[in-house]
């Protein structure tokens, strides 16, 4: 519980934050339909990753059409590649998203966000 007290202090705003020990986004729109959730980009490519509904692309359209039923969304935030040293956004990073999903994901620009650096990075530094 301390680690996650210090890390909501980095959060400012007038939107409330939300922490649950739920894994999946599908059960976190259960709990909060027509919520916007605020992920960085490592994690929006995993939501949409066959990898975690049985390596199945069904199951993964499935749970995205729930998620989507529920009026839930996603922002992104790019990043740093540091390999080319180029800024990437989800969109300009995820080419084969189907069009029924792409309305789910909206992608911050490098001008409305850029930070370089890493998730891991920060909480180090709190």
């Amino acid at each position: 519980m301390l680690q996650f007290t210090s890390r909501r202090g980095a959060i400012h705003g007038p939107w409330p934050v939300v922490a649950t020990k739920v894994p999946k986004f599908i059960e976190k729109a259960k709990l909060f339909p027509g919520c916007v959730f605020v992920v960085g980009m490592d994690t929006a490519v995993r939501i949409i990753d066959p990898k975690y509904y049985n390596h199945s692309q069904e199951e993964m359209l499935e749970a995205m059409l729930q998620i989507k039923s529920l009026s839930c969304s996603f922002v992104v935030a790019g990043r740093l590649n540091k390999s080319n040293n180029k800024f990437e956004t989800f969109h300009s990073t995820i080419n084969d998203i189907s069009p029924v999903l792409q309305s789910m994901f909206v992608a911050l620009s490098e001008e409305e966000f850029r930070i370089d650096i890493s998730s891991t990075e920060l909480r180090q530094r709190m």
